[in-house]
């Protein structure tokens, strides 16, 4: 994705490989400045830097807003979305209000790669098979999870089977662990306490 050249890749001779990619999240800054799509956004100033194309698919709760707007170099398309929350555990599979025009915008842009974030409120998990049919590349990171919830094991494989590369909280525990973080005896324990509540997380660690 450009000429990386930090960390460990910092010896490697440049690489000029730019490619056209795409965000989904439901809420980015400014509207919301909640910790996933606040970090999308910053990755994706950082991936414009480096010579690619970048944009944003991500929802509005008010009409005006809905259409095409540029922030930072990175051009968003703000898609209206706004329904009663308690049907969310339906609504976060498949919305339809809105999946058509996911498809019109991600076939139009033929992205190489498509980064599917937090889409379970809006966006819905539906919109991952139809980055699926017209990108190259998707990847899923799996911070929320509401991916998980029991009310959605009907379409879980079926949705899940779309993504090219899924990251979660167990890859991130394991990269820790490769670094020394985390002590290799923790990493048991912090397992389950993620299921055991957050409460006991912090005492652990």
């Amino acid at each position: 994705m450009g000429q990386y050249r930090s960390g460990i890749y910092k010896n490697l001779p440049p690489v000029n490989v730019f490619m056209k990619i795409l965000f989904l999240n439901d809420a980015i800054p400014p509207r919301n400045i909640g910790g996933p799509g606040f970090r999308n956004f910053e990755v994706a100033r950082e991936l414009l830097k480096r010579g690619n194309e970048v944009y944003f698919i991500t929802s509005c709760q008010d009409r005006e807003q809905e259409g095409e707007e540029t922030k930072d170099g990175i051009k968003i398309f703000n898609i209206y979305s706004n329904y009663n929350l308690k049907y969310r555990n339906y609504v976060s599979v498949c919305n339809w209000a809105v999946l058509g025009k996911i498809k019109k915008i991600i076939k139009e842009l033929k992205p190489d790669i498509t980064h599917v974030d937090t889409v379970h409120i809006h966006l819905s998990y539906a919109s991952i098979k139809v980055a699926k049919k017209h990108s190259k590349a998707v990847f899923l990171t799996s911070r929320d999870f509401m991916l998980y919830y029991p009310d959605k094991f009907i379409q879980k494989e079926k949705t899940c089977g779309e993504i090219n590369y899924k990251v979660n909280w167990l890859d991130n525990l394991r990269v820790a662990l490769i670094i020394k973080l985390v002590p290799g005896n923790k990493l048991k324990d912090i397992r389950k306490a993620l299921c055991l509540g957050a409460k006991q997380l912090l005492s652990i660690i």
